[in-house]
């Protein structure tokens, strides 16, 4: 199924934006027609850091997550996006390079 609702990222998570460089995410596009969604098994603390609202319909909406271990790994989790095969576009690589950042130094 192709979604046909792709839109912007929207950032839901304070901090978050350092990903995106502090430019406005509706420059981003939807990189991707994924759907990752979190759900009541979801670790303890997990952040969605960017959604994209009813992807596939109302109710299906994917989500940029992100959580810290309790062994101390840090956990993302593309969501809707699809990185992978976006990473050398032009919008997509600067927010992955960002993303390496933060979590190799942080």
């Amino acid at each position: 199924m192709i979604a046909d609702n792709r839109g912007a990222w929207i950032v839901t998570a304070p901090g978050a934006n350092v990903l995106f460089g502090g430019a406005p995410v509706e420059e981003f596009g939807s990189g991707g027609i994924e759907l990752d969604a979190t759900a009541p098994s979801s670790p303890t603390g997990v952040r969605i850091l960017a959604q994209i609202p009813n992807l596939y319909g109302p109710g299906f909406t994917g989500q940029m997550t992100y959580y810290d271990t309790p062994a101390g790994a840090k956990v993302f989790a593309a969501g809707a996006f699809t990185l992978a095969g976006s990473v050398w576009e032009a919008d997509v690589e600067p927010v992955v390079e960002r993303l390496w950042t933060e979590m190799s130094t942080g």
